[in-house]
């Protein structure tokens, strides 16, 4: 015979009071009063009842929200550009500056990520990865670190080759071990465990959790077609067959579940992103570890300019236009190449800021004028018929002081007739028509 026991909650016992009223058993209470029952532990006016309160306080404390565990997405993008960085350098020690640092490796994958969300804008593979001390060098290897790495266009990166200035952050080849190095018949499991174990499992999760790693698109639109998907339903025999079928698109799954529900998928076209935004964002952040680039940040802000829109939240606009030899000379900078070294492409540079400043500030005054004038048009228009005849008059009372036909002499003001300044015109020596 098997016995079951249960645990009951211990009932409180009232606190009696010399005088035979009670003491409230609430701790943000304990005051005196006259129980109704000699089992009263609460007291309970026409604003706060005790009993209700000391239930609240005893869930609240009893209660502990469980935190959703979070794994890392096994087809994550970032995670596969991880293990391409680490096969690609031979080692799993491209990631020394992972080790024990969630913000360090949260702020490499982000760059990771950077780069993807700039060729998903632009609609194909544009932009790379690039590093500062490259992986291929044979006296150093550049690691994966926020630091090292750079969103740049590819072409520039192809070019470039294995440059490395030394200003990045990098590992002595001498320093690598064995124990750590990744074979090229490994498998991507095999090379994620040694990453696991060489970063730490605690910091990889945690890392990659505060950069937001998800499942791919096409795995999420997989998740809710087969949350939607009814197998007994004939009708949903197509839906089934794009469900079934390895080589089906993400676009593809989302018009299933999007028919299924009955509702229209929109395809929201992403504004691309160009090189020069890219690059004047990764000097800024490499600015605030690399001081050498501290001379770039006035003329970038001042190739942006401010509009409030109408909810009163502000915008910055990137109005100023770099040339192509300019956009190259902010990759070579960011690649580490000294300034020092590059006198006349920095000059070039700096003119071509100014140049597009300039512009800005001139084509802004020409906009700034047309505006100006249609408001005024705009205001002259909406005035009644006898306000815009007063402002004619008192317009051309002015324009009548600035030609002469009315002029002052001896504190007395007169008007003149159109003869009288042709008359005045043929005798005043030395005096020029209008």
């Amino acid at each position: 015979m098997t016995t079951v026991t249960t645990q009951t909650a211990v009932k409180p016992k009232p606190v009696k009071l010399a005088d035979g009223r009670h003491r409230c058993l609430l701790d943000t209470c304990r005051k005196a009063f006259t129980p109704k029952r000699s089992d009263q532990c609460y007291c309970k006016t026409d604003k706060r009842d005790c009993k209700l309160l000391s239930h609240k306080a005893l869930k609240a404390a009893t209660t502990t929200r469980k935190r959703k565990v979070y794994t890392i997405p096994a087809d994550a993008h970032q995670r596969y550009r991880i293990m391409d960085a680490v096969r690609a350098a031979g080692t799993v020690q491209i990631l020394k500056t992972w080790i024990g640092d969630v913000e360090e490796a949260a702020a490499t994958i982000n760059v990771l990520t950077a780069t993807n969300t700039a060729n998903l804008k632009n609609g194909k593979n544009t932009f790379h990865t690039c590093h500062v001390d490259a992986v291929k060098h044979s006296h150093r290897m550049g690691l994966l670190s926020s630091q090292n790495l750079f969103v740049g266009l590819g072409t520039r990166n192809r070019a470039a080759k294995a440059f490395s200035s030394g200003m990045g952050q990098s590992i002595s080849r001498l320093e690598l071990k064995a124990k750590w190095s990744v074979d090229a018949n490994m498998s991507n499991a095999d090379v994620w465990t040694m990453i696991e174990e060489f970063v730490g499992i605690e910091t990889l999760t945690e890392a990659c959790r505060k950069a937001g790693l998800k499942p791919s698109a096409k795995a999420q639109a997989i998740a809710n077609l087969e949350e939607v998907i009814d197998l007994n339903n004939p009708e949903h025999a197509p839906f089934i067959k794009v469900l079934n079928n390895p080589k089906s698109t993400a676009v593809e799954l989302q018009m299933a579940v999007a028919e299924i529900q009955g509702k229209r998928v929109f395809s929201m076209k992403l504004k691309a992103t160009t090189e020069q935004e890219i690059l004047f964002s990764e000097i800024r952040r490499h600015s605030v570890f690399r001081p050498e680039l501290d001379f770039l940040l006035t003329p970038i802000n001042k190739m942006y300019t401010t509009y409030t829109d109408d909810a009163g939240k502000g915008h910055q606009h990137l109005i100023g236009v770099l040339s192509e030899d300019h956009l190259q000379t902010l990759f070579n900078l960011l690649q580490g190449h000294d300034a020092e070294h590059m006198v006349e492409e920095v000059e070039e540079l700096m003119f071509g800021f100014n140049f597009a400043s300039r512009k800005m500030i001139d084509d802004k005054a020409v906009s700034d004028a047309r505006k100006a004038r249609m408001d005024a048009h705009t205001a002259y228009y909406a005035l009644s018929r006898d306000e815009r005849a007063e402002f004619d008059a008192q317009r051309q009372e002015e324009a009548d002081i600035l030609s002469g036909l009315i002029y002052e002499e001896g504190g007395d003001v007169f008007r003149g007739s159109v003869n009288t300044i042709v008359f005045c015109e043929s005798y005043i020596p030395g005096w020029t028509p209008f």
